[in-house]
């Protein structure tokens, strides 16, 4: 706290707090970030179609690998074009460029919640909040990717913390007092240093805000516009919540509220239409929305129209079609008899369809994902819900814990009902979630809440840090028996790398047992964990070779492209060959354009085509028609492949005569097939870059020359290089 005489109390927030967050992201999301080579798949296909605007001056239309990609609008693809000429492209900065932004836009995410938070709880608690958030498990792995799910996250969180504004100035409705109610509130918290008597020695009655400010509600619009050309959910994240809020408020709700719960069942339908015809929508005007709405229109529709016109509208209606109405609204519309067809891929599937999970799959995640925090969930649902309903000792204002729950239910059921599931989907949701937990320690520290008293949350400290050091095994644990080599051989480097690691786990485990439900105990939970992260992000995972697989098998190709050789890959297709290779590379599973058919059966047959093609190649055929091999470039076919295990031997039993150039071998293969028979989803995800565990360099096939128009080395009259570590 500031010194009595030098706190301005005009202002609750201070510059020290700022710089902390600051100093706090770049702690947690920048080690490493150009050291460590871009992980399978979303990384490379962003950071590949980054790179292609930028060769290519086409900033409107995003291609991976000679294909359109529309998995999301172009906003993120910008940022990474910017950050790429900023961090230039030597050593690590091509990963370092694409990473950026999201740890950029990460940091100004827990910016955004210290004064969305502080400003209606206090300074205390929007600083606990935006800890947090910023340091979570999940948080923190999407603000060192480079995707746009960092970015969309703080886009939406920005427009919301905009519509809560609009709220508290007129979220007033019929079963909300606003004259005998308090908030503990930056703005009537005195905090009188000399004394030390605390943030709550002063509290005043509660009063309504005053008019939304103009910037408030034209940042809500440019927020939500690039939101939209981010990711395009916000809408979602954003006027679904809103709208609930409305309808939940109405006048309606009274009426509801006396039926039992047989009753609510059967009247729901009613209330849902009272609510939407008598909703509390006057807080909405707050916003602006005759102005507000242009705005929006006009900043996402330029995209939409240059778009539109560059492709002959194939893009949009791509993105429109598969990734909202048949991973979206598809579900929803199934229970009416309407039934979409898929859209995406060439054969017609929609590849979401390899992550559906029943609904639950988030409220399962979460205890992971939102870690360290995750421990405070349930209590928090309790005091929301007690602050909410107004079932406390005394008169505090619901309208906030309104808010924040309208922020995270509506939403999280429309995801579980989802049909394609993937983590990071729910993450816009933590941000209310950490709002909510912070809130409910803060009151609990200062006796406004006795949810933290309950004899099992003090039991539970003992289940939190025995994770904690069950952490510190794990760590160890895999870095000796994945990377470690085969049985006899000492251990890795990655292994002492990992002790300290392991260190740091235990001892914010057991530093946090001591501290726990104290005002300390957040705040030493993150400096350890803050510690893990930093030493596995600057230090484990740069020294895994295992994860470099991409990166030094491309560099073998590129040596032998420019002899002459021209490259494809089969068996091991990743898109990071496709990154590491310069942004183009002919991959057996991913057929060219004129392959390619929005008709399902015509994209069949062409595919089938393609597989011909792709085996007269492995049995051998010594020449084919130039016009085949467009995929390839020119009048050849590719000389220089990058294969798995399984293409290898199929080549071989072919009678082809190959050599290995180079060879790579991933984790112990063994041991990650003993994880996957024991625990095969858990550990299928967690060890998802390690799917394939050796790649092969193939160079020099009898029938399959090298360019005539160019030079080339035969590799068969150099040594061949065996790197198998």
């Amino acid at each position: 706290m500031a010194l009595a005489g030098v706190q301005d109390r005009t202002r609750w927030w201070n510059r020290e707090d700022v710089l902390l967050l600051v100093l706090l992201g770049v702690l947690l999301y920048l080690p490493g970030l150009g050291s460590v080579p871009l992980f399978d798949r979303d990384e490379p296909r962003f950071a590949t179609a980054a790179r292609t605007m930028m060769d290519s001056g086409d900033y409107i239309v995003p291609h991976f690998n000679g294909h359109l990609r529309p998995d999301k609008p172009p906003l993120v693809y910008w940022a990474m074009v910017v950050t790429n000429q900023l961090a230039g492209g030597g050593g690590g900065g091509v990963e370092l460029g694409a990473r950026l932004p999201s740890a950029f836009f990460g940091t100004l995410t827990m910016l955004i919640v210290y004064f969305a938070a502080g400003s209606r709880f206090g300074r205390v608690t929007g600083m606990l909040a935006a800890l947090m958030l910023g340091s979570s498990a999940l948080f923190v792995v999407e603000s060192r990717f480079a995707t746009a799910d960092a970015t969309m996250v703080c886009f939406t969180t920005l427009a919301m913390a905009c519509a809560w504004r609009a709220w508290d100035a007129g979220g007033a409705s019929s079963k909300i007092g606003g004259a005998g109610v308090i908030l503990p509130r930056a703005d009537y918290l005195i905090d009188r240093g000399e004394k030390g008597q605390g943030m709550l020695d002063e509290v005043r009655p509660g009063v309504k805000a005053g008019p939304v400010p103009f910037a408030v509600a034209l940042a809500f619009w440019v927020a939500l516009a690039l939101g939209v050309l981010t990711k395009g959910v916000p809408l979602l994240f954003v006027l679904l919540p809103m709208a609930c809020l409305s309808i939940a408020t109405s006048s309606a709700w009274d009426q509801w509220q006396h039926f039992g719960w047989g009753g609510r069942l059967y009247h729901f339908p009613e209330f849902l239409a009272r609510g939407v015809v008598h909703g509390n929508w006057r807080w909405w005007r707050g916003l602006r929305p005759a102005l507000g709405f242009p705005i929006l229109v006009a900043l996402a529709g330029a995209w939409v129209v240059a778009a539109w016109a560059a492709t002959g509208g194939e893009l949009i209606k791509q993105m429109v079609g598969v990734h909202f109405l048949v991973r979206v609204a598809g579900p929803l519309l199934d229970w009416f008899g309407l039934h979409l067809a898929d859209q995406a891929g060439p054969a017609g599937q929609d590849p979401m369809r390899a992550y559906t999970w029943p609904p639950g799959f988030y409220l399962l995640l979460v205890w992971a994902t939102f870690w360290p925090w995750a421990v405070l969930l349930i209590p928090a649902g309790f005091h929301a819900i007690k602050r909410m309903l107004g079932r406390t000792a005394i008169a505090i204002d619901p309208r906030p814990y309104q808010f924040l729950v309208a922020w995270v239910v509506p939403m999280w059921i429309a995801l579980e009902l989802a049909r394609g599931k993937l983590m990071h989907y729910v993450l816009p949701l933590y941000v209310p979630l950490a709002i909510l937990c912070a809130d409910m320690l803060v009151q609990g520290w200062h006796r406004l809440s006795d949810v933290m008293a309950a004899r099992w949350v003090s039991i539970a400290r003992w289940v939190w840090a025995a994770i904690w050091l069950v952490l510190a095994g794990a760590a160890l644990g895999f870095a000796y028996y994945l990377v470690a080599g085969p049985a006899g051989e000492p251990p890795h480097g990655t292994f002492w790398m990992a002790i300290p690691l392991a260190g740091a786990l235990a001892a914010t485990g057991v530093a946090g047992a001591i501290a726990w439900n104290r005002p300390g105990w957040p705040f030493v939970t993150v400096l350890g964990w803050g510690m893990a992260l930093a030493i596995l992000n600057a230090a484990v995972l740069p020294s895994v070779r295992e994860l470099q697989i991409s990166k030094l098998a491309m560099a073998d190709v590129r040596t032998l492209e420019r002899q002459g050789y021209v490259a494809g890959a089969a068996g091991y297709e990743e898109p990071s060959l496709v990154f590491y290779n310069g942004g183009h590379l002919q991959l057996k599973g991913d057929p060219p354009e004129k392959y390619r058919d929005t008709d399902p059966a015509m994209a069949q047959a062409k595919l089938k085509a393609w597989d011909k093609l792709w085996a007269g190649i492995w049995n051998g055929q010594p020449k084919h028609p130039a016009h085949e091999h467009e995929g390839f470039g020119a009048e050849n076919v590719a000389t220089v492949l990058v294969l798995s295990d399984g293409e290898l031997e199929s080549l071989r039993a072919a009678g082809a005569k190959v050599i290995v150039f180079s060879r790579y071998e991933g984790f112990r293969k063994d041991n990650i097939e003993w994880l996957r028979q024991g625990w095969a989803n858990l550990w299928g995800m967690a060890l998802k870059p390690a799917r394939v565990f050796r790649v092969n360099v193939v160079v020099n096939m009898d029938w399959l020359p090298p360019r005539a128009t160019q030079p080339a080395t035969n590799p068969t009259t150099a040594p061949t290089t065996e790197a198998t570590r």
